[in-house]
């Protein structure tokens, strides 16, 4: 009754783990799942397929976890946003349209996505979204072994593009610590078991590298499209791509820096800017004339003005708190652009580097410095952490740089688990006294995301114009000192 079908999940995990063996449809369907899966990276080592095994087993596991939390703690597992797309999904699924829901401010795709929700059981998108976790790590196991080259590099189908091949025991220490930092980073595997989508645009981030490493330039420039539809901040990417595509025949390991290369005109570079902005245009004129006004007011324009007087991890929360006039607080989130615009002038053009770490220093810099802050953005730059992973942490830096950026790191995570000690003083034990400290504590966060950026340039290897992850010496290390 009112929308509640018979595969309704708020119930207790054991209900739901014996409606889910109990389903024929569900089993069979997951069996096809597993299958396409496992054909999917069939090509890539025994070590790499466990891990990427084991990845999806640890999202399932607190998948179903989160039913036992989310029923017996009073912090709860599952992301409020994980409920409002539910909600939405509904709408859709009673034909109404998915802004009936208040504060649902996303493409309307996720909300249809999500319909099986309501039809299958609740934690479909969970799911979904953690098979898009996995998905990710097989793509990122075909850029980093070389396997993209096969397609324009005939007779090494299967090999990695460097000496040594791909059983080499050095760079398969490499790949599978890339791997791990994905699959098994408290992050990226709770985020999407959280019910968080960012995996699904994450996903088509990933997709768009690896087109653009095979030189497939059109389809790259509709993963893009689609990746900014569903959320708009990949449209930071475009002045290092504009840049990589100046000379597409590179791959996009190749260090690359330089106006000349932002202005050039070629076919490549017109074929993904093409697609791209169709993909993004149709989708958004589809939507348009589906919802009306209402669409672009709160999947799109809501997101450029935004301002949030929740506490989160920016420490704009509390400035805009402190001011209250209207014009005052426009003026300062203008100004709060500033330092991200010099970040992405900086790392997308200035500074000669691949495309995976220009994209993943940009991010990086974006969500440290932005006006609002959560812990889901973090997987906006960590998705391409394995990509650059091999030239931070690199045998050739120097032990000093290297025990710098471990340092750099572990404040980085020590100031979140400060911020959280006194987000729960004050959301949860309702001490108002703590709203200052909060605000203290992310200034820390602010100032530790500063620290890690500086670590990671001087960490990182520019000298080689080959992935500096997959080069074979003789004698060498069998992997990085972590």
């Amino acid at each position: 009754d009112d929308g509640e079908c018979c595969c309704s999940c708020c119930c207790s995990c054991c209900r739901w783990v014996a409606r889910l063996v109990t389903c024929g449809f569900l089993r069979s369907a997951s069996r096809k799942m597993m299958m396409m899966m496992w054909k999917a990276f069939r090509f890539s080592g025994s070590d790499a397929k466990r891990l990427i095994f084991l990845g999806l087993v640890a999202r399932l596991v607190l998948v179903l976890f989160a039913f036992f939390q989310d029923a017996y703690f009073k912090v709860k597992y599952t992301d409020i946003d994980y409920e409002v797309y539910t909600d939405a999904a509904l709408h859709v699924l009673r034909g109404r349209s998915p802004f009936d829901r208040e504060t649902y401010r996303y493409t309307p795709l996720i909300a249809h996505l999500l319909v099986p929700n309501h039809v299958l059981f609740k934690a479909f998108g969970k799911v979904l979204f953690s098979n898009a976790d996995v998905m990710i790590a097989i793509v990122h196991l075909k850029l980093l072994r070389g396997e993209a080259q096969s397609s324009r590099s005939p007779g090494r189908e299967g090999r990695s593009v460097v000496e040594g091949g791909a059983g080499n025991p050095s760079q398969n220490s490499v790949v599978l610590w890339a791997l791990g930092l994905w699959l098994f980073n408290p992050y990226t595997a709770t985020i999407s078991s959280r019910g968080s989508s960012d995996s699904i645009s994450s996903l088509c981030i990933v997709f768009m590298l690896l087109l653009l490493e095979r030189r497939k330039h059109a389809a790259a420039g509709f993963w893009y499209g689609l990746a900014v539809h569903i959320r708009i901040f990949p449209i930071i990417y475009v002045l290092p791509l504009l840049v990589h595509l100046g000379r597409p025949s590179r791959s996009i390991f190749t260090v690359q820096n330089g106006f000349r290369d932002l202005v050039s005109l070629n076919e490549s570079k017109a074929a993904f800017a093409l697609s791209s902005a169709f993909t993004f245009a149709a989708l958004c004129l589809a939507f348009y004339l589906a919802e009306g006004q209402r669409y672009l007011d709160e999947a799109i324009l809501y997101h450029f003005g935004r301002y949030d007087l929740a506490h989160n991890f920016s420490p704009w929360f509390f400035i805009f708190r402190v001011v209250t006039n209207d014009g005052a607080r426009k003026v300062l989130g203008l100004a709060a652009f500033l330092p991200q615009v010099l970040c992405l002038a900086y790392y997308g053009l200035i500074k000669a580097s691949s495309l995976p770490y220009s994209l993943f220093m940009v991010t990086l810099s974006f969500v440290a410095l932005n006006k609002v802050v959560t812990a889901q953005y973090f997987a906006w730059y960590l998705v391409l952490l394995p990509l650059v992973f091999p030239s931070i942490l690199s045998p050739k830096s120097a032990v000093a740089v290297r025990k710098a950026l471990k340092l750099a790191v572990f404040l980085w995570v020590l100031s979140q688990l400060n911020w959280l000690f006194w987000a729960y003083l004050y959301e949860f034990e309702k001490m108002e006294s703590a709203l200052f400290p909060l605000f203290l504590s992310s200034v820390v966060f602010v100032a530790s995301n500063v620290k890690l950026m500086l670590e990671l340039d001087k960490s990182y290897e520019s000298k080689t114009h080959t992935h500096p992850s997959l080069k074979t010496r003789a004698g060498g290390p069998k992997g990085p000192e972590l």
